[in-house]
C-alpha cells in the first residue's frame, strides 16, 4: 500500500494547498483578459483579449533577481529568494524562469512538513516536465532547473532527480513509479509536475487555434494556466511522517477518439476509471468525490457527461457524486494537472479530517481522480484515506 505523507502546491492561490483547495470549493476563477493577446470572438466580429490564469504578477522584486535566473559560474549558485512570500509571488516572465520558481516554491511547504528520514540517498524526486517539442520547453536547461531547486531547498542536497519529459500519460508515471517504491528500491518519492503556459509564443499558439481560446465575455474554451504541485509517497511499513491518504488503484486506457465527443463514443475514460474502481475494490457508489481535469470545452463537457451517465446509470437510481473541476479554476496547467489533482485531493481530505472534530463534515473517504488531455489516454486514480 503506497501512502502519501505530504503535499505541496504553488498555484494562483499561492503555494499553501488549502488555499488552492478554497479556490476550488469556491469557484474562484482567477483568469484574466488580456488586451494584447486576442483571439476571434465566437460569433465573429473583432478579435478579443483571451483569459489567461497566471499563477504570479510579472514585477521584479530585489536586487539580486537577475543574477538569481542567470547561470551561475560558481560552484554553488545561490538560492532562489523568497521575496517573503505567503500567498501571492513573483514570477519571471520566460518559461523556464517561471518552471523554475513554480518547483521551488511548491517544494518549499511539503519539505518543510516532512522529517528528515523521508530525505535521504533513497528518495526519488520524480519530476514530470512538458516534453521537448512543444514551444514552451524549447530552450529550457533542465539541468541547471534541478542544481537551483537543489541549492534553493538545502533538504534536498541528498535526494535522487529524476527529470521525465510526459508524452502521453501522468498515470502511467505515478504506475511506474509505484511499482519502485513497492519493489524498495525507493523510500520515498516525491512525485510532482510543473508546467507553465503562459509564455506569449504558446498564447499565440493558443489563440490561432480556431475556437479553441477562453476569451472575454465567453463561456467555453481553453485557458492557459500554470502551476507545480508534489505529491510525497512513502511505502506502508515506512515511519516517515502523518499519512492521509493511500494510492488504492492507478490505471489507464486508450481513448482514439480524443476532441470528438460530439460525434463518437468515448471509451478511454470510462474504461480506465472502471478498472481503477476494480482494482481498488470499489463500486462506483462508493466514490464520495470525483476530480476531472477536463477543459471547458463542449467536447470535454460531453465526454465527461458520457462517462458519468455510465458510471452511475440513472436507471439503477445512482446519481452521480461531487465534481471538482480544476482546470475551471486553474486554467489548463499541462502535465502538472494530474499531480496539482492528486495534491488537491489529498489535501481535501486532510482538511476534512482535521475538521471532523467538530462535527460540522464529513470526510470524503474515496476519491476518483480522472486524468484526460488532448493526449490519445485516459488515466484514473482511486485515492482512499486513511480510517
Amino acid at each position: 500500500m503506497i501512502r502519501i505523507i505530504g503535499v505541496g502546491t504553488a498555484t494562483q492561490a499561492g503555494n499553501q494547498p488549502f488555499a488552492a483547495l478554497a479556490a476550488l470549493a469556491t469557484n474562484r476563477v482567477g483568469a484574466r483578459p488580456e488586451a494584447d493577446k486576442r483571439a476571434p470572438a465566437v460569433r465573429g466580429g473583432e478579435n478579443v483579449p483571451i483569459l489567461v490564469a497566471r499563477a504570479g504578477t510579472e514585477d521584479v522584486y530585489g536586487p539580486d533577481w537577475e543574477e538569481l535566473l542567470l547561470p551561475s559560474p560558481y560552484d554553488s549558485p545561490p538560492p532562489l529568494a523568497d521575496d517573503h512570500i505567503v500567498r501571492e509571488f513573483y514570477l519571471a516572465d520566460t518559461p523556464q524562469e517561471r518552471m523554475m520558481r513554480l518547483a521551488h516554491f511548491a517544494l518549499k511547504p511539503l519539505l518543510a512538513s516532512l522529517p528528515d528520514s523521508a530525505l535521504t540517498e533513497s528518495t526519488l524526486v520524480y519530476l514530470l516536465v512538458p516534453p521537448p517539442d512543444v514551444t514552451r520547453s524549447r530552450g529550457v536547461d533542465w539541468e541547471h532547473v534541478i542544481e537551483r531547486l537543489r541549492v534553493s531547498n538545502r533538504r534536498l542536497a541528498p535526494c535522487q532527480f529524476r527529470c521525465v519529459p510526459l508524452q502521453e500519460s501522468a498515470a502511467d508515471e505515478l504506475n511506474s513509479v509505484q511499482a519502485e517504491l513497492a519493489a524498495g528500491h525507493w523510500h520515498t518519492v516525491l512525485f510532482g509536475g510543473v508546467d507553465s503556459l503562459v509564455d506569449a509564443r504558446t498564447l499565440w499558439e493558443l489563440a490561432l487555434q480556431e475556437g479553441r481560446a477562453a476569451t472575454e465575455g465567453s463561456g467555453q474554451g481553453v485557458v492557459a494556466g500554470e502551476a507545480a504541485a508534489f505529491i510525497a509517497l512513502s511505502g506502508a511499513d515506512a515511519d516517515d511522517g502523518a499519512t492521509h491518504s493511500y494510492l488504492a488503484a492507478v490505471a489507464s486506457e486508450p481513448e482514439p477518439n480524443v476532441g470528438q465527443a460530439d460525434e463518437r463514443i468515448m471509451s478511454g475514460l470510462y474504461n480506465a476509471a472502471r478498472r481503477a474502481l476494480e482494482q481498488a475494490g470499489w463500486v462506483p457508489q462508493r466514490v464520495d468525490q470525483v476530480s476531472v481535469n477536463l477543459q471547458a470545452e463542449v467536447v470535454d463537457e460531453l465526454e465527461w457527461h458520457q462517462v458519468s451517465r455510465r458510471l452511475w446509470r440513472v436507471a439503477d437510481g445512482l446519481r452521480a457524486p461531487p465534481l471538482q473541476r480544476p482546470a475551471a479554476v486553474f486554467g489548463d496547467v499541462g502535465v502538472a494537472a494530474l499531480p496539482l489533482q492528486l495534491a488537491l485531493a489529498d489535501a481535501e481530505i486532510h482538511y476534512h479530517n482535521e475538521w471532523q472534530q467538530f462535527g460540522a463534515y464529513a470526510t470524503p473517504t474515496a476519491i476518483l481522480i480522472c486524468e484526460a488531455s488532448d493526449k490519445p489516454v485516459r488515466g484514473a486514480v482511486c485515492l482512499q484515506a486513511i480510517s
